[in-house]
């Protein structure tokens, strides 16, 4: 399983409207092949800064499969306006045990 992460800066005055947005998009980012669960966290000391985590199959099904898909277009059609800049990266899940 890997884990995407992205740091989402949200333009001034937006982290409310980011925040709604992002739970509207997130039932359908589930829906996508892949994609095990969906999670969004508010920074408490910066406001308008989100993580956003999205645990996927494998990667390919992330950064192949998906952003070719009408789902993926909707989301970034919702969310790019609000945001002032984000930063990506990918986790591999490392068993504790």
């Amino acid at each position: 399983m890997f884990q995407e992460i992205n740091m989402v800066d949200v333009l001034p005055g937006q982290a409310d409207a980011f925040a709604a947005a992002f739970i509207e998009v997130s039932a359908r980012l589930r829906t996508v092949p892949g994609c095990r669960a969906v999670e969004l966290l508010r920074c408490v000391e910066t406001p308008d800064r989100f993580q956003v985590r999205v645990s996927w199959d494998r990667i390919e099904d992330h950064v192949e499969h998906y952003p070719m898909t009408e789902t993926a277009a909707a989301i970034r059609a919702m969310l790019s306006p609000l945001i002032a800049g984000a930063q990506l990266a990918h986790y591999e899940v490392v068993p504790l045990h």
